[in-house]
Parts: structure tokens; C-alpha cells; sequence
């Protein structure tokens, strides 16, 4: 598709700009913390935990060749002794609701309770451990990175991470931990900010998106290209117009190459150049159609079901479409569209003698 001016007798557009954002902050690797107090306990727990980074998500288990998020707690809840099964939404209510500072062997959960939607374990009161999803698996990361709606800490495995099997001493020797945690702050390996030249733009400022970390980043510059790609610095669009129009839209003698993937550069009405494909063609084979062949092209296809429905539609033109020409019908015609013609009137003959 060539980077070319497209004169279009008709076009139908979508635009969302909501999902646009121009800057991000970001962190690489945790480095480990050396003082025991931040975990919130011996590290028992947080060390098990550790080893099965890496490991497979799989939706429903709960083992460790494969686990989704609840599956990977209620595991390292049953290893050390305490029980524990999926969903989030039974999870979330084995223990009392608590607030940042976390400590080691917290789950934290996302999403309203009584309706929790993912989980995690707190391996120290700055990092935690989960199973993601089905791309990334098993992984740790900043809690500060991704902050949950809250926690739930239980009596038993609060005992477990204080050595202590009497429930009041668990609660006396948690607080007193995370009374020390909060002193110590988490630390990167590196740590920077990214913003799209749109930032500086009036129209647009910063729109901040999600705070990204990585464990397998450990330099800035990695980073500052890892921070780029989340930016969603462009609106998202699909258009469609007539396809004759598009293909031999220059008087130069250039052509728009309508091949299906092609792509290009749209610029949108408030300057942005956004980079778009060429999504579909319809192409109106019978001649007698009064239809339009179109061609839609953008960077996102709308709804779910977009390509059925457009199929579909496609299917009932062409039905509907007149196999042979049909006869113009000629308006009504009124009184006012009758031209009036004088007519000489002839002498009466009946009276001559």
C-alpha cells in the first residue's frame, strides 16, 4: 500500500483513542536482599517457592508439570502442611484480609473479594511469585510492579514463617517483622522512564501506562527498548472505502497495491501517523450489482466476530444483488410538470350563412 494521498467517494471509520498512552516507568531484575527481616520470616517458604520458576501454566492444575495461579499456591500451601485447593475465589477466605507491608507466605489477590479473578504468593514484603499466564508461566516479579487489591495472610503459614507454631506469637513476631521491612526499600538492577514524542505534544502529555518490570533485564538500555514496545503511542482504526477508488487514486500513474497484509501509513486527523494493513477486499464479481467493491484497512479488527459479520454481509449483497438490470422507474408525475400549449380556438361555423 503506498504511502499516497486517497481520494474516496465513500468511507466508513472507527477510531479509538482511548487506549493511547505516551510514557512508562519500568524496572529490570530485583536484587536479592541480603537482610532477612524484608521476608517477613525465615525464607523457607519464599526458597521452595523459588525453584519452580520457569514452570508451565496450565489452566486448571495443580501439580508442578503444569498449574495456574491458585493450583501454584495451593501447592506450596499443601508442601507445608497446610490445606489449600483452588479456585481464588475459596483461597481468598483462609485467612484475614491485610494491607501492604506483606509478608512471606501472603496470597495476594486481584479483583473484588468474593470475586478474585488471580493470585499470588508473597515471597518477601517487595516481591512476589505467580503463575501468569500460558506465554510467561511461572514467574517473579515486583509486587510494587503490578500492586494486587489486597492480601489474605493465614494463621498456619504465618506460624510456618515464624518458626512458631502458636497462632498469638505468629501475629506478635509478623508485626513486628513488617514493622522492619518497611525500612528497606526494593532495588533494581536498573530502572528508567520511556516517553513517545507525543508526551510533549499539548494535545496528548503524558498518559502514563502500566508499570513494566522484567527479572531478565539487568541493563538500562535493554530496558529502555523493552519499555518503548509497551508504549501504545497510536489510535486504533479501521477503515473502509470503495476499492476503485483506493487502487487508482493518483493521476501520476501509481497504484495502491491492494494485496491482502500489505502495508502502509494512515495519518489521522490529529497528525499521527498510524501503521495499518490491509485487512480484506470484497470484490463484486457480477457485473449487473449496483454494489461497490471495497477494501478495509487499519491496525485492529473490531468485535470478536468481525470477520464472520462482515462475511455474512458480503453473502447478502451478493443475494440481493439484481441478476440483470432493472427498468428505471419514472417519478409521479404532477400537474406542474405538464407544459401547457396554447391552441388556437376555431370560429364557430354553425352560424354562417
Amino acid at each position: 500500500m503506498a504511502y499516497d494521498l486517497v481520494y474516496t467517494s465513500k468511507i466508513q471509520e472507527t477510531e479509538d483513542y482511548t487506549t493511547i498512552t505516551t510514557a512508562i516507568k519500568g524496572t529490570g531484575k530485583q536484587i536479592e536482599q541480603t537482610d532477612s527481616g524484608a521476608s517477613g520470616g525465615n525464607g523457607a517458604v519464599a526458597s521452595f517457592a523459588r525453584q519452580f520458576v520457569g514452570r508451565p501454566y496450565v489452566w486448571g492444575g495443580n501439580t508442578h508439570s503444569g498449574w495456574d495461579c491458585s493450583g501454584f499456591v495451593a501447592y506450596v500451601y499443601n508442601h507445608f502442611g497446610i490445606p489449600m485447593h483452588q479456585p481464588t475465589t475459596y483461597e481468598e477466605f483462609q485467612g484475614q484480609v491485610v494491607g501492604p507491608p506483606y509478608q512471606e507466605g501472603d496470597m495476594l489477590f486481584w479483583g473484588a473479594r468474593g470475586n478474585t479473578y488471580h493470585v499470588a504468593l508473597a515471597l518477601d514484603s517487595n516481591t512476589m511469585e505467580m503463575a501468569a499466564n500460558p506465554e510467561q508461566g511461572t514467574i517473579i516479579q515486583s509486587i510494587n510492579s503490578w500492586p494486587p487489591a489486597f492480601g489474605v495472610r493465614n494463621a498456619a503459614m504465618a506460624a510456618k514463617v515464624s518458626g512458631d507454631s502458636s497462632k498469638d506469637n505468629s501475629a506478635t513476631d509478623s508485626t513486628n517483622s513488617d514493622a522492619d521491612s518497611t525500612n528497606q526499600q526494593a532495588k533494581y538492577t536498573c530502572q528508567g522512564e520511556y516517553d513517545s514524542t507525543m508526551a510533549a505534544d499539548d494535545k496528548w502529555g503524558k498518559i502514563w501506562a502500566d508499570p513494566f518490570s522484567s527479572d531478565m533485564i539487568t541493563d538500562e538500555g535493554t530496558l529502555k527498548q523493552a519499555l518503548k514496545k509497551q508504549i501504545h503511542d497510536y489510535p486504533d482504526v479501521q477503515y473502509t472505502t470503495d476499492g476503485i477508488t483506493f487502487k487508482d487514486s493518483l493521476s501520476c500513474g501509481i497504484k495502491n497495491d491492494i494485496t491482502v497484509g500489505n502495508y502502509g501509513y494512515l495519518r489521522d486527523r490529529y497528525g499521527v501517523d498510524v501503521n495499518v494493513r490491509i485487512q480484506s477486499f470484497t470484490k463484486y464479481l457480477d457485473r449487473s450489482t449496483t454494489h461497490t467493491s471495497s477494501i478495509t484497512f487499519g491496525n485492529k479488527i473490531f468485535g470478536i466476530n468481525e470477520w464472520d459479520r462482515r462475511e455474512s454481509s458480503a453473502n447478502v449483497a451478493l443475494h440481493k444483488a439484481p441478476r440483470k438490470p432493472e427498468t428505471a422507474t419514472p417519478a409521479p408525475v404532477t400537474g406542474d410538470d405538464i407544459p401547457t400549449i396554447q391552441v388556437p380556438q376555431k370560429e364557430d361555423h354553425k352560424n354562417e350563412k
